[in-house]
């Protein structure tokens, strides 16, 4: 793939157009299944949980921290090796088990509510 800027932020800029331009199917489970991956960070995104990946040491990264090239790199890396495995993923699992896998995520973590109105067994 060309990117006019080996820069985090152009990779994501690129495939996040990408995804828009094909109706978000590019993405779609993306989230839920790094979160399962990285077993943590919900409420982020997943430019921000690569970032995490990419570069554990730097934790408290906010949006559009400048990266230097060499931590820009691993982060370019690091987003595309994790969308390999997890278009490999989704291809011989499929989607609907990404959402359970991020399902059974949720009820695993103490702060999951079970009295939530929505909560239904996955027995049934």
């Amino acid at each position: 793939m060309y990117l006019p800027a080996y820069t985090y932020e152009t990779a994501v800029s690129y495939l996040l157009g990408y995804d828009a331009a094909l109706d978000q199917s590019v993405l779609k489970g993306f989230a839920m299944w790094l979160i399962c991956r990285a077993d943590g960070f919900n409420n982020s995104q997943w430019s921000m949980i690569v970032l995490r990946i990419a570069l554990p040491e730097k934790q408290g990264l906010k949006p559009g921290t400048p990266l230097n090239a060499k931590e820009a790199r691993c982060a370019v890396d690091t987003l595309f090796d994790l969308l390999e495995e997890f278009f490999a993923y989704r291809e011989s699992k499929g989607l609907r088990v990404v959402y359970l896998d991020y399902e059974r995520w949720l009820r695993k973590q103490d702060w999951y509510d079970e009295d939530w109105p929505g909560w239904y067994s996955l027995d049934e």
